[in-house]
């Protein structure tokens, strides 16, 4: 899962997924709202949730970064080859890129 700016409503988004547990939530640093918030709020809770969470400012690495911890969590459940298993993750970026022109 991955989160973009945003307001109260990612935040809400956020949580949720990181009550859930056990998930990979890539955070786009420098993209402004509550993401740029995150990193400091997620370092100062004590969480046995399982979730790791990425933070980068590049959208390509943080993509391929989320993409290698799946992999490493999940190569052995998913028998897809790799490109199959990011081009979902792929595609949802290019459209953001498109639709921010970034």
């Amino acid at each position: 899962m991955f989160f973009v700016g945003g307001e109260f409503g990612t935040l809400n988004e956020f949580t949720s997924a990181w009550l859930s547990g056990n998930k990979v939530l890539g955070v786009l640093e420098g993209s402004g709202g509550v993401t740029d918030q995150l990193r400091s709020l997620v370092g100062t809770i004590q969480s046995n949730w399982d979730n790791v969470v990425l933070f980068d400012s590049s959208p390509e690495r943080l993509v391929e970064r989320v993409c290698a911890e799946i992999d490493a969590r999940y190569a052995t459940i998913v028998p897809a080859t790799e490109d199959e298993r990011h081009q979902d993750v792929r595609d949802f970026v290019q459209r953001f890129l498109v639709q921010e022109g970034v």
